[in-house]
């Protein structure tokens, strides 16, 4: 449907991969200036930030850009538009106008030419700052069928099993590349339940390497609503922290215990009931 409104407005689509800043890197930029103009003229409150962009995005458009040695207006327009303050600015010396149309000859005259001088600054800066960032940025290329692990840094938590980000797994994997689109954009094979989209960017991959010497072994479970989920061994204890009920679970293939809430072992009501009875039974005998 986007796409659909998209050509019927005959607007341009240039998609990006999330979380990847350099990928626009001018509307970035753009979009700090304007964030700077509002921070500085809205109220305490900032509640009237919305009677602000116009006049926002016309100081912008006055204003003349390194880029293209003129304001946005001039290369749109063909000149800059009046103000109040030019209205009643004092008059230019003659000398000092017949200066600028002196200049003003080795301005294009028609928007035509305008546009396309505009576009040629622009490229020769987007190539100057492209052969800045590649000249240190590593190069790392994915081959169809290999198997990479992904940086769960912009990923929701429940994809690593745990509620504290800072705790969980900072990769996971592993996945297959099936796609690989240059050097900067790979297309991933997920498992179910994974609800991203499968394209990611370079940087948030990196290589698996198989060690002969390590044990391969994985306990994962396809849950009922479509998540990934590890296998559990066994209920060991119970307790409650402030009114909560927790209990400590033996996971499949983990040495270590760990202490759960409740509404993390939805899907283990057998285990939980089997050894609130083992206690009972216990208790009894005792």
């Amino acid at each position: 449907m986007w796409t659909t409104l998209c050509t019927m407005l005959g607007t341009r689509q240039n998609l990006t991969t999330a979380f990847r800043h350099q990928a626009n890197g001018v509307t970035e930029r753009l979009n700090q200036t304007i964030e700077n103009y509002l921070r500085a003229f809205t109220n305490g409150a900032s509640d009237d930030w919305d009677t602000h962009p116009a006049l926002a995005e016309f100081a912008y458009n006055s204003r003349v850009q390194p880029a293209i040695s003129i304001s946005p207006f001039e290369a749109d327009l063909g000149y800059l538009p009046s103000t109040p303050a030019t209205l009643h600015s004092p008059p230019r010396d003659t000398g000092a106008e017949r200066q600028c149309c002196a200049l003003g000859k080795a301005i294009p005259e028609t928007q035509s030419d305008r546009l396309a001088t505009v576009r040629r600054k622009l490229q020769r800066v987007a190539d100057r700052m492209s052969e800045y960032y590649d000249a240190n940025r590593p190069v790392q290329a994915f081959e169809v069928g290999e198997e990479v692990l992904l940086c769960t840094d912009n990923l929701p938590n429940y994809h690593t099993g745990t509620t504290k980000e800072k705790l969980g797994a900072r990769w996971i994997g592993l996945y297959a590349v099936v796609n690989s689109l240059g050097h900067d954009y790979n297309d991933l094979k997920l498992r179910k339940g994974v609800k991203v989209h499968p394209f990611f960017h370079t940087s948030n991959l990196k290589p698996y390497v198989r060690r002969s010497g390590r044990e391969q072994r994985t306990f994962k479970v396809l849950l009922p609503d479509d998540t990934e989920g590890e296998l559990v061994e066994g209920i060991v204890d119970f307790k409650r922290v402030r009114d909560k009920a927790m209990y400590k679970v033996k996971w499949i293939g983990h040495a270590r215990c760990i202490w759960e809430p409740l509404e993390n072992l939805k899907y283990v009501g057998d285990l939980i009931n089997r050894f609130h009875e083992h206690k009972k039974s216990r208790r009894v005998s005792s």
